[in-house]
């Protein structure tokens, strides 16, 4: 089974898979979002390696969402397990753009897109 290129628009935001040319600012989100992320930095090659499995992961969809007003990626989703019974929709925001509905809009955008 093919991976599904997936894109959506909502109010603010553009939606779209993630590219090789977001891979600085994506993991850059990652590190600052994921606990866990920031906690393997100093592994060298972690970036690598993170972008190169969620690039080319077989069962999940990562995407990088960006602010229409300026072209900004603010936050990162994914549709992961998109091949089995059920899907997980998952999303980080960057800390600057939290608390003004960003993260509702994305998963309202998320669900009409998977339903």
């Amino acid at each position: 089974m093919e991976k599904p290129n997936i894109s959506f628009d909502t109010e603010r935001l553009y939606v779209r898979s993630v590219e090789e040319t977001d891979k600085d600012d994506y993991m850059n989100l990652r590190v600052e979002t994921s606990e866990l992320s920031q906690a393997y930095q100093s592994v060298p090659g972690f970036r690598d390696y993170e972008w190169e499995g969620e690039l080319n992961s077989r069962k999940d969809i990562y995407m990088a969402v960006f602010m229409k007003t300026n072209d900004k990626m603010v936050a990162s989703c994914s549709f992961q397990g998109y091949v089995g019974d059920s899907v997980e929709l998952g999303f980080d925001v960057e800390e600057q753009y939290r608390k003004q509905g960003i993260a509702t809009e994305l998963v309202q955008g998320m669900l009409r897109t998977v339903s």
